[in-house]
């Protein structure tokens, strides 16, 4: 309880407040005639995108309150009986942000009109809230390489490009939305690391918000919100394409030391949008026109990126051909350079312990086949030992197809009511050249997966006080990585002499979703502003992971008692150092074919089908409940006291599967003696107090 009411208490006195989920802004301000406030003046806000209109009265304290404005540019007007008319021009509403006009009225006929050109808010003078929101104009503009936008996260203060955290928080801890909605991978929540895959024309806008978020924005300790463009009034349209290849390029320094050719580069970057008004039937018998034309706007995007790129792979090792028929030279301690078989045993010295280690050997035709057969006879870089080993650099083709479409639909039902929906797609195929492939030219995994993503919107105004918000969506993502069938079916073979050439990745990669449902309100009464909603979120992610599940037999060593090696006196006067005896022992098990284990992974399918050797298949599922309220006093047009507080409850991880085990606590009063007691047994999660599957308690 005390727990409870100190956060309720933290929350009231430092609680800054934003917007219902960052997709739109809003506009307060005072209207004054330099002197006294001025109440009962009407204030006109229009969309200059669509031709919108919204209007409000300022109160008997001269404030008024336009919420949930989409973001984009705006015209205000202000008038009032005796003063002219006031007109800003070019307003600029900022997703998830707030402007503060404060209006001066002079006196005269309301036919004559004062303009000013607003612009953008530049100073925040309405909370506490530390923010920055990218331009359209700044998105398009600035040159970003891949054309993300997300990657103008790092020039922010306090944004670590390097861990990707935001003011020394975890990479865990931002929270990434579109349209007010989670497009991060909740599996691997690793910084900017988001399905959603951004680009500069889907983009309407964005704003990192790095401290004081408000109480109606959860899900993380820093905000970065992405906002979808809409279409407007008049069509536009635009085709692109955007080459970058790597005959402008200069070479590495390393791969002109190993000879090593300039890696192959060649990207591309098209594909255009189109915005506009569209026709709309009208129904009823009003005696008006059949289709409505400003009222119903579009916007489409799609993009293709195409990247045909070599990467160039250091550090692998192949074994040279000498070495490979067992023939082994070194140099003793004696300074005499010596070759010896260690498989035939010619050269060495063939005593009791030479017999002990299996006596003479040849090579093995399953390491031959599948090994040595896919080696290179010779690498092009630093050598080990005498005709032993070489390391190898080479271009490694890495290719990158990605496609997305956007489509955003917006309908003005009336002044009062107003829909959106939009719906994006894209599918990845990455090629990893960071998972191993052998000396091969190509890749032997590829990442990637299809991702889509819905979200609509209703708002409603009833009078020029209380404004509503609906939201909901759902986002099914479905990344895998894939071994596009190299990896051997039978077995697997692991050693430590050289770079493998067979791939020893397995399939694995998993399938997301995530629901939301949210309800954002704004009632304005006075000079008091009061906000106050609820969001329900349900994730759902199966994974799939077949690691393990294939045989693999591991070479020996020597520190296997089992498989004893050879030692110095099987050398020429013991003249061996221990670095040449251990890599002429290591030769000898690999070519030899010695295995000293085996592995197989089993999974646990249920508890009563057991363990079998397909996939590792998990489901996990949780809910997040939300609720918030505010007030934002503007006790003065210079003095805003802003109030609120935010309850998050997360919900017991669950997975249907029940097939995680927990000690059965004999007596509950006594753990730690239920625990060592020598008869205890395991049992599934939830058996000893709640619902199996449940694998932990809620937070809050």
């Amino acid at each position: 309880m005390k727990r409870f009411i100190f956060a309720l208490m933290m929350s009231v006195f430092f609680t800054a407040l934003a917007l219902g989920q960052g997709t739109t802004g809003r506009l307060i301000g005072t209207v004054t005639d330099g002197a006294a406030t001025v109440p009962g003046a009407t204030v006109t806000v229009k969309d200059n995108q669509t031709g919108a209109v919204r209007t409000a009265v300022s109160d008997d304290q001269g404030t008024f309150t336009v919420p949930q404005l989409q973001f984009g540019l705006y015209t205000v007007e202000v008038t009032a009986k005796g003063f002219k008319t006031f007109n800003a021009t070019s307003l600029k509403i900022d997703a998830g942000q707030e402007y503060s006009l404060n209006v001066t009225l002079e006196v005269g006929g309301v036919n004559e009109v004062v303009t000013v050109t607003a612009g953008a808010d530049l100073i925040n003078s309405t909370n506490a809230e530390l923010s920055t929101t990218i331009s359209p104009q700044q998105i398009r503009e600035l040159p970003l390489n891949g054309r993300n936008p997300l990657s103008l996260v790092s020039l922010q203060a306090g944004a670590n490009p390097t861990s990707n955290s935001i003011n020394g928080s975890r990479s865990s801890a931002p929270n990434v939305t579109r349209d007010g909605l989670n497009v991060q991978d909740n599996f691997i929540r690793t910084g900017r690391f988001v399905s959603d895959v951004p680009t500069v024309d889907d983009t309407g806008e964005f704003t990192l918000t790095t401290q004081n978020a408000g109480v109606e924005i959860g899900g993380g300790s820093a905000q970065i919100q992405l906002t979808t463009p809409r279409g407007g009034a008049k069509y536009h349209g635009n085709l692109y394409e955007f080459n970058r290849n790597s005959h402008f390029a200069a070479n590495n320094t390393f791969s002109k030391q190993s000879g090593t050719a300039r890696p192959f580069l060649n990207r591309n970057q098209f594909g255009g949008t189109f915005s506009g008004p569209v026709w709309v039937p009208r129904f009823g018998d009003d005696g008006g026109p059949s289709f409505f034309h400003h009222k119903a706007f579009f916007f489409f995007n799609y993009e293709q990126f195409r990247l045909a790129q070599q990467a160039t792979i250091r550090n692998l090792t192949t074994l040279l051909p000498q070495a490979r028929t067992g023939d082994f030279t070194y140099t003793g301690t004696d300074g005499v350079t010596r070759t010896v078989n260690v498989l035939s045993g010619t050269g060495l010295v063939q005593n009791a312990q030479f017999t002990a280690a299996g006596g003479a050997l040849s090579v093995d035709p399953i390491i031959k086949s599948r090994l040595l057969d896919g080696l290179p006879t010779a690498g092009n870089g630093t050598t080990t030992g005498i005709n032993f080993q070489q390391l190898v650099t080479l271009n490694r083709s890495d290719p990158l197809f990605r496609h997305n479409e956007v489509f955003r639909f917006d309908v003005d039902v009336n002044q009062t009511n107003s829909v959106n929906f939009t719906y994006k797609h894209n599918n990845t195929q990455d090629a990893r050249t960071d998972i191993g492939a052998g000396f091969s030219p190509g890749t032997f995994v590829s990442q990637g997966g299809p991702t889509d993503f819905w979200v609509a919107a209703w708002r409603t105004s009833v009078g020029t006080r209380f404004s509503n918000e609906v939201r909901g969506g759902y986002q099914l993502s479905q990344p895998f990585f894939n071994d596009e069938n190299h990896i051997p079916s039978n077995y697997l073979i692991s050693q430590s002499l050289f770079t493998t050439p067979e791939a020893n990745f397995f399939d694995q990669g998993r399938t997301t979703r995530y629901q939301n449902l949210q309800d954002n309100a704004v009632y304005t009464m006075g000079n008091h502003s009061f906000r106050f909603g609820f969001q329900t979120e349900y994730y759902q992610i199966t994974s799939v992971d077949y690691n393990a599940t294939t045989p693999t037999y591991t070479i020996s060593t020597t520190a296997n008692t089992n498989t004893p090696g050879l030692l110095a006196g099987n050398f020429t006067g013991s003249a061996i150092s221990s670095t040449d005896l251990a890599n002429a022992n290591l030769l000898r098990y690999t070519l030899g074919g010695i295995v000293g284990g085996a592995t197989r992974q089993a999974n646990l399918i249920d508890p009563v089908t057991g363990y079998g050797y397909g996939p590792a298949v998990d489901k996990y599922q949780y809910h997040i409940y939300s609720g918030y309220g505010s007030d934002q006093w503007r006790i003065r047009p210079n003095l805003t006291l802003n109030l609120g507080l935010r309850y998050d409850f997360y919900t017991p991880l669950k997975t249907p599967f029940a097939k995680y085990l927990e000690p059965v606590m004999k007596n509950p009063d006594d753990i730690l003696g239920s625990l060592i007691d020598p008869s205890a047994v395991l049992d599934i999660v939830g058996k000893n107090a709640g619902t199996p599957g449940l694998l932990q308690g809620g937070s809050q």
